[in-house]
């Protein structure tokens, strides 16, 4: 919550720094506006770890495949004087970069407008917490649809290359 609600910049009240967000905090909110957005934080993360896994073995294994044949997949045309994928000498790391790159992405994308709603029920500083159901019909009334991928860009880049990273250096 203090994360969020400090790059907002929308509780320069509480002033700059985490020790302070948290005192800020509690005394508006008490102890329990440290947790709000809990529940929706756990509806995002769960199905983003198991999308981001799947994607990442699947991928990986795919990458893996086709740099094992030489080929470049469907239609591509390999032997004496063909065509030979990039992938033949393609370092593992860079199997490994590729996949989680590609797995983080699309799980990001998936998972984006629980992310919405979480930072939503975060920034509501009010003592009463905010409902999901009233985050989601405040988020659907100013932009419709499309406000629930507000911001996905730049998630999707930090999260991807987090990924990637990680991916390339644990394996």
């Amino acid at each position: 919550v203090v994360k969020v609600r400090q790059e907002s910049g929308q509780f320069t009240h509480y002033g700059v720094g985490v020790w302070r967000g948290l005192r800020g905090i509690v005394a508006a909110e008490r102890v329990r506006g440290l947790f709000k957005g809990g529940t929706a934080t756990v509806l995002r993360d769960a199905p983003f770890s198991g999308i981001y896994l799947a994607l990442y073995e699947k991928t990986r294994n795919w990458l893996q495949h086709i740099a094992a044949d030489g080929s470049g997949g469907a239609g591509s045309v390999s032997g004496s004087g063909g065509f030979t994928s990039p992938l033949t000498i393609a370092p593992r790391p860079l199997i490994n970069f590729s996949a989680g790159l590609f797995a983080g992405v699309l799980a990001t994308v998936v998972t984006h407008p629980p992310d919405t709603v979480k930072t939503a029920v975060q920034l509501n500083a009010s003592r009463q917490a905010m409902s999901y159901r009233e985050a989601v019909g405040s988020i659907y009334r100013r932009g419709g649809v499309a406000a629930f991928f507000s911001g996905l860009a730049p998630r999707a880049g930090r999260r991807a290359a987090m990924a990637a990273i990680t991916w390339t250096a644990y394996e």
